[in-house]
């Protein structure tokens, strides 16, 4: 048996058994024992967009578990609820997703439910209509510093403005 962990380090097992999921790397380690980045990537794409299309703009893990083994996305290696409870997890860190409803911290997945986040970047409030990213900067500097960097500041917003202004966003 290859070992994710010690690469060139033999490992000897009774035929017949399963090896653990610490020595194998579980469903997220190709054949090659190389970590498969590509595998996740599908699988977070997949789970947005089976959420997103969703009534409710909400789903469980057992529900995208379900979707994803219905649709053929993976073939040959089976994926548990924890796996998938990983991937919706490292969603929920990128702010794609935010949990809902009850929460169970066991790990299982079991009990979550995850809300798809309509996050769209023309939201965000510009810095300079920001009073507190306005309090922060004028703070940082003294008075003497502030007519300096005065010039800098407004370099900065300005190049701010014509990428909103490139991208379509309104002002």
């Amino acid at each position: 048996v290859k070992s994710v962990a010690a690469k060139n380090q033999k490992l000897y097992m009774l035929a017949g058994l399963e090896p653990s999921v610490a020595v194998t790397g579980g469903a997220w380690y190709t054949d090659d024992q190389e970590f498969d980045h590509a595998l996740i990537q599908v699988l977070q794409q997949a789970s947005l967009e089976y959420i997103a299309r969703s009534a409710t703009l909400t789903a469980t893990a057992q529900q995208v578990r379900d979707f994803i083994t219905s649709s053929g996305l993976i073939r040959g290696k089976p994926l548990s609820l924890s796996d998938v409870d990983s991937v919706l997890q490292s969603l929920v860190f990128d702010a794609k997703l935010e949990i809902t409803g009850r929460c169970d911290l066991s790990g299982g997945g079991e009990g979550k439910e995850y809300k798809y986040l309509q996050f769209d970047g023309a939201s965000l409030l510009p810095i300079k209509e920001s009073p507190l990213a306005l309090a922060l900067l004028a703070a940082s500097y003294s008075d003497d510093e502030a007519a300096e960097e005065g010039e800098e500041v407004e370099a900065l917003l300005r190049t701010l403005e014509r990428g909103e202004q490139a991208a379509g966003r309104p002002r």
